[in-house]
C-alpha cells in the first residue's frame, strides 16, 4: 500500500463540497491495482477511506451521518417543531449507543430514547431514574410519540403490579409463563385471559379468565368462592352495620322458589339489586320482576329497587358506583345510610362467606350454628363444606357425619291450640306432616316455631292444615 497526494484527485472528491480530501492510497486487492482516497465528512468529521472510481454524485454520501443539519433528526426537533432538543433528547442514554441527534437522520430506524413532553412522569422508570421513552427517527416523524400516552405500552405505575400487587401474584403463575416483574408490563384493565391461582385455597382456576373482569368485580374460584354477587354482598354489610336483621335470599311458598335479595320483616320492606339483564334473558327477567312486584304487593310487602343496570358504569367503577345508587335510593328514605363506613363494607364485602364457614366449621362450629351466624341456609352451608373437602381446606364427609350424630335427632313439644303437649321426634313430626327437615327448617321453625299452611305448597296444605296454628318448642 502507497500513500500519495494527487492535484486531480483532490478536485473530483471536493467537487461537490461534501467531503475534504486527505490523501490518495494505491494497493492491490484481488491482483488489480486499485486507487483509494481517504477523505473527511465536512458536516460530521468523519474519517472515510473510498474507491476512487466509485466517487461520484451518487454515491458520495457519509455511512455515519444523515449528510447535513437539514436532514437530521435534531433539525426536525429545533427547527419544524419548534422545541429545545435537551428537553427532549436524553442525552446519556443516546450517547452510550453513540447515537447523534445531528447526524442521524429523521427516517433512520435505529433505537433513540426520548423524553415524554406530556407526563414527565413516564419519564422515570421503576428506581426513580429519568429515562424517557424508546422509540425510533422514523416512527417519532409518523406520529407515533409516546407509547404510555397512547397506550401502545403500560407504563409501570398504571401497570396491574403496581394497582394491584395481590391480583398480579395470582397470574405470575407457570401456567401463564409469567413472573411479578412481567406484570408491571399488563394493564390493570386488560382483555387478555389468564389462569388464576386462588390466594385462598391455591387451587389453579379450571378457564382462563378475562383480566379486567377480576380487577372490577373480584376472583370467584370455582372451589371457595361463596358465589354470592358483589351487591347482595354490600347489602348483607349494610345490614350488619346498621343491626337491621334482614332475612337474605328470602322466599315465602307464596313465592314460587322466587327470592328476594333482602327482606325486612319488621317494616315489611323488600330489596332487590337489580342488576343488567342478559340479552337473552332480558324479557323474562323483566317478566319475573313484575310478577314479584305483583305479589309483594298483594301480601303487603312493598319492594324497593336499587337500579344497577349501567353495565357501562357498573363494569368500570363497580362499587363506587353501587354505593351511589344505593345512596340515591329510596333506601335513604327508610335507613340512616350517612352513618354506614364505606370502607369497611368494602374490605368486608371481598371477603368470601365459603372461607367463613370453613374457618367457622374449623373451630367446632355445627352447622346450625354457622346458618344462624351467617344467615345462609343449611344447603348452602353443606355445599360450601363439601367444596373445602373437595379442596383439601378442610375435612368434612357426610356420611361420617351422619354416624357422629350430625343429624342428631331433635326432641319437641306439639302444642295445639288449646295447649295441650304433645313429646314428639322431629323425624316423627316431619313423617306426620309428610315434610323434609329442611321444609320444618325454611317453613316453620324460620316463621316462628308455628305451623301456617300458607307457608307451604298447595300439594302439603291438606294434610298440614289439620295442624293450622300449632305451636312447636324444643324439649330442654
Amino acid at each position: 500500500m502507497v500513500k500519495y497526494y494527487n492535484e486531480n484527485h483532490k478536485i473530483k472528491v471536493e467537487q461537490y463540497n461534501t467531503f475534504k480530501y486527505n490523501y490518495s492510497i494505491k494497493l492491490k486487492e484481488n491482483g488489480r491495482d486499485r486507487i483509494k482516497v481517504n477523505v473527511t465528512h465536512l458536516y460530521c468529521d468523519n474519517e472515510l477511506i473510498i474507491r476512487l472510481d466509485n466517487f461520484n454524485k451518487y454515491v458520495n454520501k457519509c455511512k455515519n451521518c444523515c449528510g447535513c443539519y437539514e436532514k437530521s433528526f435534531a433539525y426536525y426537533i429545533e427547527v419544524e417543531l419548534g422545541l429545545n432538543l435537551d428537553n427532549i433528547w436524553n442525552w446519556n442514554k443516546n450517547n452510550e449507543n453513540n447515537i447523534n441527534p445531528y447526524f442521524i437522520s429523521l427516517g433512520s430506524d435505529r433505537e433513540i430514547w426520548l423524553y415524554c413532553l406530556e407526563h414527565d412522569c413516564h419519564n422515570y422508570n421503576k428506581e426513580g431514574n429519568k429515562i424517557g421513552y424508546k422509540t425510533k427517527p422514523s416512527r417519532f416523524f409518523s406520529g407515533h410519540r409516546c407509547g404510555y400516552c397512547n397506550h401502545a405500552k403500560t407504563y409501570w405505575k398504571d401497570s396491574l403490579a403496581y394497582n394491584y400487587p395481590n391480583i398480579a401474584k395470582m397470574i405470575a403463575i407457570p401456567e401463564n409463563n409469567l413472573t411479578f416483574e412481567d406484570c408491571y408490563n399488563i394493564a390493570c384493565y386488560s382483555n387478555k385471559k389468564f389462569y388464576f391461582k386462588c390466594d385462598n385455597c391455591n387451587k389453579i382456576s379450571n378457564n382462563k379468565k378475562i383480566l379486567s373482569s377480576v380487577v372490577l368485580q373480584n376472583y370467584h374460584c370455582e372451589y371457595c368462592s361463596d358465589g354470592i354477587s358483589l351487591p347482595n354482598k354490600i347489602l348483607r354489610q349494610i345490614s350488619e352495620q346498621l343491626n337491621l336483621d334482614l332475612e337474605f335470599e328470602y322466599s315465602p311458598i307464596w313465592l314460587k322458589n322466587k327470592r328476594l335479595d333482602g327482606y325486612d320483616k319488621h317494616l315489611k320492606i323488600a330489596i332487590e339489586m337489580d342488576a343488567e339483564y342478559k340479552d337473552n334473558h332480558k324479557n323474562k327477567r323483566k317478566e319475573i320482576d313484575n310478577w314479584k312486584d305483583e305479589e309483594c304487593l298483594k301480601h303487603g310487602i312493598y319492594i324497593v329497587r336499587v337500579n344497577l343496570m349501567d353495565s357501562k358504569e357498573y363494569n368500570c367503577n363497580t362499587f363506587n358506583y353501587i354505593k351511589m345508587k344505593i345512596l340515591n335510593s329510596n333506601l335513604k328514605y327508610l335507613y340512616n345510610l350517612s352513618v354506614l363506613d364505606w370502607n369497611l363494607i368494602w374490605k368486608n364485602s371481598q371477603k368470601s362467606l365459603c372461607i367463613e364457614t370453613w374457618d367457622l366449621w374449623k373451630n367446632g362450629k355445627s352447622i346450625s350454628e354457622i346458618c344462624k351466624l351467617l344467615k345462609l341456609d343449611r344447603n348452602t352451608i353443606r355445599k360450601y363444606l363439601k367444596s373445602g373437602n373437595d379442596s383439601n381446606n378442610i375435612k368434612y364427609d357426610v356420611d361420617s357425619q351422619k354416624e357422629k350424630g350430625k343429624f342428631k335427632e331433635l326432641t319437641l313439644y306439639l302444642i295445639d291450640l288449646k295447649n295441650n303437649k304433645t313429646k314428639i321426634t322431629l323425624t316423627e313430626l316431619c313423617k306426620l306432616l309428610n315434610i323434609s327437615k329442611d321444609t320444618y327448617y325454611n317453613n316453620i321453625v324460620k316463621k316462628g316455631f308455628v305451623i301456617y299452611s300458607s307457608n307451604f305448597s298447595k300439594s302439603k296444605r291438606g294434610i298440614i292444615s289439620k295442624y293450622e296454628g300449632y305451636k312447636i318448642t324444643k324439649c330442654n
